[in-house]
Formats: structure tokens, C-alpha cells, sequence
């Protein structure tokens, strides 16, 4: 048996959501934010590509380094006081690198945000998945993922005003602002919220190992047994493909057709805008469709994914509207499948108390590929163009298709036994 705080009032639980909600929201601004003043950046002569591809690089590190460990520390501590923190960080951070024009020590500063960054994520997901109230722990998994295309969406566009009436400086600047305001916001709510929390003990559940014998596991044994570890792979090709689509558009654009950096920027939003349906999209299919296997959900989006990478080898060839669509169709399905892994396959970890833990263990492998990519594509696209830079992207993909179908027997027979304990928990509970 375990014992977890909890919240009985469906309202409070709302409550919980929205101040969630909201902190997510602003902590992407001030992470996205820089992705969109790349294209200012580079256009300035600031840096070179591969230069600005480090800072990103060395965030991207500092990320998934800090993901493992506040990953670990989420399902131990208090959720909301490790929320509270990376915002305030996060804010700090990016006030800093408005006064700096080295790209070392951008590096260093937008590390210290990454780190920030990644105490955010993994308590949010403990929160929903096992504090708020369980009619709506589906329902708020969900709704989060509107959080990335909110955040990128306000970023860019506060970035496309920033650029064409000021200096890229006040990017960051405001994003520290944003970020200020969140962190004293969510505070205040919290505040008023935590005394109708209340203690709970739930029971461990046992799951089936590969000889079919059922017991209750730790966590490495059952990362073994479920299949998850083999499911790091795709997660971090998947990130190296999202992150490199996603990082590169706005200079992609700029280079291919020629267009100004803040039209790049600005025509960039159309993307995350689809992004919203990415989710639910995937969301009924997984439900009915796939028998809620997250592993044969995540490799449809893939296969989805490859269609528009295929236009997309003609790049500069096709009219730029159409380009732009094709980017936007990639990244919606990029992040289904970032529904899939990130959000629901931690979830499933919850009856074990281990869902910060484990979201923590899966965003790190995802981040690990967005380093390499945001370097890697940076140097691949000077070398080779980005015609072949997306030829890259198609074999990555491929990959991660191969890699999901490995995954997808161990994961059933665990997501099997998982049901079956819910089952047999329910039947109880009407006795």
C-alpha cells in the first residue's frame, strides 16, 4: 500500500487544472522563445547556425539531465513547490540572456533554463494523473497538450511584433515577465487550495512478467518487463525529429524562399495551431481503434507523419503556403505521437506512484534526441541543403516505426495485467 494526497471536490480539482494549465503555457513561451529569435539571430550575423544550434543544444542537455533527476525528486516532493521554483528560475534565466551577446554564454544561461524548465512537466503530470479528482485525470491529460501549441503560438507571435518594431533582446525580456506573473499566480492559488487536500492509500498493483507468473514489481523490473525501456529509442528519434522540425522552420523558410525572418516567424505559427489536433486526433483512434496500446498508436502518427515528408523533398520546389502546410501536418502528428509516449504511457504508471518518475525517464530520452537534432540539423542543412536534410527526417521516422513494433508485445501483455487489476479493484469495491 501506498499514500498520496488527493482531492475529493471535482471544483478544487478544476481549480488545480487551470493554475497547471497556465503555468505550462508560460513556461513555453519561455523556452520557444528562442527558437523563434534564431531566425533574427542568425539573420544579424550574431552567430553562425551551428553556433546558435549549440545554445539550443546545451538546453536541450541541461533538459533532459534535469528530467531523470526532477523526475525522480517529482514523485517524492511537493508537486506544486517544484512548479513554483522552475517558473521563478525560468524567469530569471531569461531576463539574463537579454543582456548577452556571446554565444557561450547564452549556452550557459539558457542551460540554467533548461534545468528550470525541466521541474515543471513531471509534477504536472503526477498531479493529474493521481492528486485531482479521478473523473477528470483522462480528461486533464488531454487538455494539456493545448498547453505546447498556446505557449509556441504566443511566443511566436510576440516574437514576430518584437522583431519588426524592436531589438530580439526584448524577447526574453517579456518572456521573463510572463513567467513572473505565472509563478506568483500559481502561488497565490495554491495557497487557497491545499487545505482540502487529503491523504489516501491505494494498493500496489501486480502485473504479469514474461513466464505469465503475476506479483508485485519495483520499477526497473517493471520498466524491463512492460517493454519501456525498449520504448526509449523511437521516444528520443521522436524528439530529434520534432525539435529538428520545429527549431529549423523559421530559418528552413527564410533560406529556401527567401522571405524575411519575421515573416518566417510569423507564417511559423500556422503550425502549432494544427499541432492543437494532434491529440485528438490520435485520442478515439487509441480508444477504439488500437485498444488503448500506446505503442500501435504511436506508430500510426509516424506512418501518418511520412506522408507529408514525402512532399516535402521537394522543398523550394512547391509553392511556400504548401510547404508550410506539410511542416504544420508533420509536427501535428509529431506531437500525437508525443501524446502518446510523454503523456499516456507515464500515466500507466500511476498505481505504482511512479508517474513523475517515469515521465521524467521518457522526456529525458526524448530530449536527448532534441540536443543532438538541434545542433545535428543546424550542421546537416549547411553541409547538404535542406532537401536532403529532410531525406534525414524520412530515415529517422522509419527507425522509430521499426522501433514501436519491437515494443508492442511486452507492452501489451503489461497494459493487459494492469486492466485486469483495475477490473478485479472495481469488483471489489461493489462488493
Amino acid at each position: 500500500m501506498k499514500t498520496r494526497l488527493t482531492l475529493k471536490s471535482i471544483k478544487y480539482s478544476r481549480i488545480v487544472f487551470i493554475i497547471c494549465f497556465m503555468a505550462y503555457t508560460c513556461a513555453y513561451v519561455g523556452r520557444t522563445n528562442y527558437s523563434a529569435a534564431l531566425a533574427a539571430i542568425v539573420t544579424q550575423g550574431l552567430f553562425t547556425k551551428p553556433q546558435a544550434g549549440i545554445i539550443g543544444t546545451v538546453f536541450f542537455f541541461c533538459y533532459g539531465s534535469g528530467q531523470i533527476i526532477n523526475g525522480f525528486l517529482g514523485d517524492r516532493f511537493s508537486p506544486f513547490g517544484m512548479i513554483a521554483g522552475g517558473l521563478s528560475i525560468s524567469a530569471a534565466a531569461n531576463l539574463m540572456m537579454s543582456f548577452s551577446d556571446s554565444y557561450i554564454v547564452m549556452s550557459v544561461i539558457w542551460g540554467i533554463n533548461g534545468v528550470a524548465q525541466s521541474m515543471l512537466w513531471s509534477p504536472i503530470l503526477r498531479i493529474f494523473s493521481g492528486v485531482i479528482h479521478e473523473d477528470l485525470r483522462q480528461k486533464a491529460c488531454l487538455n494539456v497538450c493545448i498547453t505546447v501549441p498556446a505557449g509556441t503560438v504566443v511566443a511566436y507571435l510576440m516574437s514576430t511584433l518584437v522583431i519588426k518594431y524592436s531589438v530580439w533582446q526584448n524577447i526574453f525580456r517579456i518572456a521573463s515577465l510572463v513567467l513572473c506573473a505565472a509563478a506568483v499566480i500559481f502561488l497565490c492559488v495554491y495557497s487557497r487550495v491545499k487545505k482540502h487536500f487529503t491523504l489516501e492509500e491505494v494498493a500496489i498493483p501486480k502485473v504479469k512478467s514474461s513466464d505469465g507468473k503475476a506479483s508485485s514489481m519495483k520499477l526497473l523490473p517493471v520498466m524491463l518487463t512492460s517493454g519501456l525501456v525498449l520504448a526509449m529509442l523511437p521516444t528520443m528519434l521522436h524528439g530529434a525529429l520534432k525539435e529538428g522540425i520545429t527549431t529549423w522552420v523559421p530559418t528552413m523558410l527564410t533560406e529556401t524562399y527567401t522571405v524575411s525572418a519575421s515573416f518566417s516567424v510569423f507564417i511559423s505559427v500556422v503550425m502549432p495551431v494544427f499541432n492543437v489536433f494532434g491529440a485528438y486526433f490520435i485520442s478515439p483512434l487509441y480508444k477504439k481503434l488500437f485498444r488503448r496500446n500506446e505503442m500501435i498508436s504511436a506508430m500510426f502518427c509516424i506512418l501518418v507523419a511520412c506522408i507529408p515528408l514525402t512532399v516535402l523533398l521537394f522543398i523550394g520546389k512547391i509553392p511556400v503556403l504548401l510547404g508550410i502546410v506539410m511542416l504544420a501536418v508533420t509536427t501535428t502528428m509529431m506531437h500525437a505521437f508525443n501524446y502518446m509516449l510523454i503523456t499516456m504511457v507515464p500515466v500507466r504508471f500511476a498505481p505504482f506512484g511512479k508517474t513523475s518518475t517515469v515521465t521524467g525517464l521518457m522526456n529525458a530520452s526524448a530530449y536527448a534526441g532534441c540536443a543532438l537534432s538541434a545542433y545535428g540539423f543546424g550542421w546537416v542543412s549547411d553541409a547538404v541543403g535542406w532537401q536532403k536534410t529532410v531525406v534525414f527526417w524520412m530515415i529517422i521516422a522509419g527507425v522509430i516505426i521499426v522501433s514501436c513494433l519491437m515494443c508492442m508485445k511486452p507492452w501489451r501483455r503489461f497494459t493487459d495485467s494492469l486492466d485486469a487489476e483495475e477490473r478485479r479493484a472495481k469488483q471489489n469495491e461493489c462488493v
